[in-house]
C-alpha cells in the first residue's frame, strides 16, 4: 500500500511539474495535454491556474488569427474589430502597435480610393 501511495504520489509531483513547464512554454497543445494528465492523476493545486492560462493562450492565438486574417484582406473594418479583439485578448503592444498602423494605412488606402 504504501508502494502504491508512494507511485501516486510521483504521479502528482510529476504531472504538476509537466503542468508549470507547460504553463512556461506558453504552447496550447503542451498546456491542455498537461491539465488532462493533472486531472488524471488526481492533482488538484495548479489545474485552476493553468485552466486560466489556457483560456488567456486560446484567446491570443485566436485573435492572432483573426488579426492575420484581417490584414490579408485589406479591410478597415474588419481590421479595426481584429485590433479590439487583439487588445482584449492581451497580444503583445509590439504587436498591437503593428496592426494599429497596419490599420492606419487600410484607413488611408480607402480613403484615396
Amino acid at each position: 500500500a504504501d508502494a502504491r501511495k508512494e507511485l501516486e504520489e510521483t504521479r502528482r509531483l510529476n504531472a504538476a511539474s509537466r503542468l508549470a513547464t507547460a504553463m512556461a512554454g506558453q504552447k496550447v497543445d503542451e498546456l491542455e495535454a498537461a491539465i488532462t494528465r493533472g486531472r488524471a492523476v488526481g492533482l488538484g493545486e495548479g489545474l485552476e491556474e493553468a485552466e486560466a492560462a489556457l483560456k488567456a493562450l486560446t484567446a491570443k492565438v485566436s485573435a492572432a488569427t483573426v488579426l492575420a486574417d484581417a490584414r490579408s484582406g485589406g479591410d478597415p473594418e474588419a481590421m479595426a474589430a481584429a485590433v479590439a479583439e487583439a487588445e482584449a485578448a492581451g497580444l503583445p503592444e509590439d504587436e498591437l502597435g503593428k496592426a494599429q498602423q497596419d490599420l492606419a494605412v487600410m484607413k488611408l488606402v480607402k480613403a484615396t480610393e
